[in-house]
């Protein structure tokens, strides 16, 4: 038997399929849980089947199993379960960024926006284009609640629009796009502005470097106390995975374990394709006892990085415990 079940997570138009390999014309179909059930599996060659179920929009279900059934026509009727099957079907399409804003300055295009917190969303695609309608290229995919396009022609206006991706890879719908002019003119109106911007910036950047430096070198000391004032200060001037990383490890020293599970959660939502974050929230749940919630962080860390060994012992590990 040949599927991919495997990837787990299935969004709009994602296909599930299933091979298997049997007695000639015998009735073949599969089921989804009690979700979608009898989806057919066709003969394509000698004792050869196979099945699809195309995901819709408005689809939605999760911890589906997957069972196989084999009907031949004496009656006879075999049933088999797809171990460790784990099928999530999500056909809703995430919510979309807020406010998105540009601004231009002599580096390019800075976009920026905000998003409500759904630990579901994923990222973020920037979609761009020479036209206010028709098709969007897609630029890129990021974690972050930024982007700088540093491609755009002067004396051109160029369409973005920004969408949320979720786990089942689904798009967040289309929004009105942004169009941002680059010309000459109004690139030269915001150099005094941006000289002020840089300035504050620069100056933001050299606090950020300080406080963090301080926190690190306090840890290192095991002066936990200072350690997390001076890390706090950090992040607050600005979002470091180091600085979440050396947070989490301080606050596990101090025994703040509640804390530290809420700095992590932030630090998924943050950096969502960071593995260590996953590996490190799992730990958590696991001595909290919430074993099956920890093995969904340990796989999902092991999408984000599958050569870590420390996942994959990690999932081991649970399995072991769970059985």
């Amino acid at each position: 038997m040949k599927t991919n079940v495997d990837k787990k997570y299935f969004g709009k138009g994602a296909k599930i399929s299933v091979r298997i390999s049997a007695d000639e014309n015998i009735r073949c179909f599969f089921n989804l849980g009690d979700y979608k059930t009898n989806i057919s599996m066709n003969q394509t060659g000698p004792g050869e089947y196979e099945g699809h179920y195309t995901v819709k929009r408005g689809d939605a279900a999760e911890h589906l199993q997957l069972e196989i059934h084999l009907k031949a026509p004496g009656g006879l009727h075999r049933t088999w379960y797809e171990p460790n099957s784990d099928i999530i079907i999500d056909g809703v399409a995430p919510a979309s960024p807020k406010t998105p804003q540009a601004q231009v300055d002599s580096q390019g295009v800075h976009l920026s926006w905000n998003f409500l917190a759904d630990d579901d969303i994923q990222g973020f695609v920037i979609e761009k284009s020479e036209q206010p309608v028709g098709d969007y290229t897609k630029l890129a995919r990021t974690g972050e609640t930024r982007f700088l396009d540093d491609s755009p022609a002067h004396g051109t206006t160029c369409y973005y629009r920004i969408r949320s991706i979720d786990r089942a890879g689904n798009l967040s719908p289309v929004q009105n796009s942004l169009s941002v002019p680059m010309s000459e003119e109004a690139e030269k109106s915001r150099e005094p502005t941006e000289r002020k911007e840089a300035e504050r910036f620069e100056e933001w950047e050299k606090q950020f470097q300080k406080y963090a430096r301080m926190g690190k070198e306090a840890f290192q000391k095991q002066i936990f106390g200072n350690a997390l004032r001076y890390l706090t200060e950090a992040l607050e001037l600005k979002s470091d995975r180091n600085c979440f990383l050396y947070i989490v490890y301080t606050q596990q020293a101090m025994g703040l374990d509640t804390q530290a599970r809420e700095t992590l959660e932030k630090a998924i939502r943050t950096y969502p394709y960071d593995f260590r974050f996953y590996r490190m929230y799992a730990k958590i749940l696991l001595n909290l006892g919430e074993n099956q919630e920890a093995l969904e962080y340990v796989r999902q860390g092991i999408r984000l990085n599958s050569r870590d060994e420390g996942l994959k012992f990690l999932e081991k590990h649970i399995e072991e415990t769970i059985k």
